[in-house]
């Protein structure tokens, strides 16, 4: 559609914004157990938004069962959804009106997203909201040689052509790293071992609270007029050092909780060893050198988009590990403690 067309596309009825319907409708969450859906799917219940589906995975263990029972609890209603059976799809979306995207960690690159995005358009969905990567816009530079930021930058792009192709809108929330990666990550280190591992070289990281990205989430679900096609980047306040992530995990377990600043080549290895698959190691370890630069340290790495939309501050990691009621479960039927949690 070419610039004629979308201004034609914002009068006449049917096709924009003077006859765009701000009313989300039920709202479809595909990872409803992961460390975001599970934070927006609590937030939009909390905000007292009535109609909430959320996607598990069938194969996720005692994490997605635990998590899903919780989001029963809050009257969301639950389906199976696997990225990887497109069968799930037309099911999963039937009377959607509004998706929340969160894409799986794939060494396949843009995966089934084309896919989705088409069954989307089946189903007469109206509008997407994707969690991207902070750098993921950027045509050059380091980050888009990291073969997860260029996936989530070439869906971005994807993404960014449904109200042409589509007739939906779309919003795209860019997040830096979250608090939670620590814990995802290295779980099972952390608590059989009271350690992880980086290689960020004692440099500050541009972190951000997974509370905060939610907030912001369910804001632009709920209010998709004002966000329509639009991209918002969020960051933390501040650099933090991942030194400083094991005293503040340390403070709050009550445990000796350390961190192995290790080389790539070493780091890559460690996560071989601990049984993360090649091409995560190496993802993540291109990650880490990109941290080790200080690049994450300048003031250019940061945004006030947070405190623009919601009047805070971002959330400090000191604040974001002394809320874990939040977080979702990870483990055995065992007490939850924060090395028990996976966000």
């Amino acid at each position: 559609m070419g610039p004629f067309l979308k201004k034609i596309s914002d009068i006449i009825p049917g096709l924009g914004a003077l006859t765009f319907d701000p009313n989300p409708g039920t709202i479809f969450i595909t990872s409803g157990t992961g460390v975001l859906g599970y934070r927006v799917a609590k937030g939009l219940r909390d905000a007292g938004h009535p109609d909430v589906r959320c996607g598990f995975w069938k194969g996720g263990g005692m994490r997605e069962k635990n998590a899903t029972e919780v989001l029963k609890t809050k009257g969301c209603d639950v389906v199976e959804f696997d990225w990887e059976d497109r069968d799930h799809f037309a099911v999963a979306l039937q009377g959607i009106k509004t998706v929340f995207v969160t894409l799986p960690y794939i060494s396949e690159g843009v995966g089934n997203f084309p896919a989705f995005l088409k069954a989307c358009k089946r189903a007469k969905v109206e509008h997407v909201i994707k969690i991207s990567f902070a750098h993921a816009q950027e045509t050059d530079g380091p980050y888009r040689k990291v073969p997860l930021v260029s996936a989530h930058g070439d869906c971005d792009d994807i993404l960014e052509q449904v109200p042409y192709n589509y007739n939906m809108s779309y919003t795209i929330i860019a997040a830096t790293h979250l608090m939670s990666n620590p814990l995802v990550f290295w779980a099972d280190t952390i608590r059989d071992e009271q350690k992880f591992y980086g290689a960020s070289g004692g440099m500050g990281v541009s972190y951000i609270s997974p509370n905060d990205v939610a907030e912001v989430a369910c804001l632009a679900l709920l209010d998709r007029k004002t966000f329509k096609n639009k991209q918002l980047t969020l960051t933390g306040g501040a650099a933090v050092k991942d030194e400083d992530v094991a005293i503040l995990l340390s403070k709050f377990t009550g445990k000796t909780i350390t961190f192995e600043n290790q080389g790539l080549h070493d780091f890559e290895s460690t996560m071989i060893q601990k049984g993360k698959p090649r091409w995560m190691a190496k993802d993540l370890a291109s990650l880490e050198k990109i941290k080790a630069s200080g690049l994450e340290e300048e003031t250019r790495s940061f945004t006030d988009t947070f405190e623009k939309l919601t009047g805070k501050k971002p959330e400090s990691y000191q604040n974001y590990f002394g809320n874990p009621n939040v977080m979702t479960y990870v483990l055995e039927d065992k007490d939850v403690d924060l090395t028990k949690m996976s966000s």
